[in-house]
């Protein structure tokens, strides 16, 4: 995750999809033993691309991508990992590749989302988030609150504190525990001048992550707003 000021931070959803299927091998001629060891080869790179890290991870990616090239979640997969690099515009052009192949897929869509506010691209990345929800469902690790949580942020950096207020309640409904959709929150209240309910969100966020030094910054910044 990717901390900023005190507008909370961003969850950079580094989401894995699991799942292995969808794309079949290319004919081989018959031969069952390469049929099976291009199969075996392809699960193990794909564990690699899933489970690993760092350069390794994208390089086994792009062996996996060699075997099915049309396999959405590994593109994403690569994605993930090359964000977790800083890597994000060649992440965004894995999520896009993903993307060409499973136009509703959700968790692309909310990775792409994140990165983009990485960038700075907020925009973009609202646009991302919402056509992450309205996708199919389909989430990996995640679940649909990451993705209102991310479209909380985008909005928020748009200054759109309002909306961005509306997206942090729909994450905190399906996920009452998120201490940073809290914070989220509790910042949106504050710009939009209402400093008790903002406290309120602060403290919650605070019960819930005691050890994040954040949440206590803004916490003791609308105590004092409200002196």
């Amino acid at each position: 995750m990717k901390g900023y000021s005190r507008n909370g931070l961003v969850g950079a959803i580094a989401a894995i999809a699991w799942g292995i299927g969808g794309v079949a091998l290319a004919d081989n001629g018959g031969d069952a033993n390469a049929v099976d060891n291009a199969e075996y080869y392809y699960e193990y790179y794909l564990t690699i691309c899933a489970k690993g890290s760092g350069i390794e991870a994208v390089t086994a990616c792009d062996k996996a991508l060699d075997l099915r090239p049309r396999d959405a979640r590994t593109w994403t997969n690569r994605g993930v990992q090359l964000g977790n690099l800083g890597e994000y515009e060649a992440a965004i052009d894995s999520y896009r590749r993903a993307l060409d192949i499973a136009p509703d897929y959700s968790l692309a869509w909310v990775n792409l989302c994140a990165d983009r506010i990485s960038l700075g691209r907020n925009f973009e990345a609202a646009e991302a988030c919402e056509n992450a929800l309205d996708g199919d469902g389909r989430w990996g690790e995640l679940g649909e609150d990451f993705a209102w949580y991310n479209l909380g942020v985008a909005r928020e950096r748009l200054e759109r504190y309002g909306d961005a207020q509306e997206a942090y309640l729909r994450a905190l409904e399906l996920d009452s525990d998120n201490a940073a959709a809290w914070n989220g929150l509790g910042y949106a209240l504050e710009r939009l001048g209402r400093y008790e309910e903002a406290l309120n969100a602060y403290q919650r966020a605070v019960s819930l992550a005691p050890n994040v030094a954040l949440y206590r910054e803004n916490l003791d910044t609308v105590l004092l707003r409200m002196r």
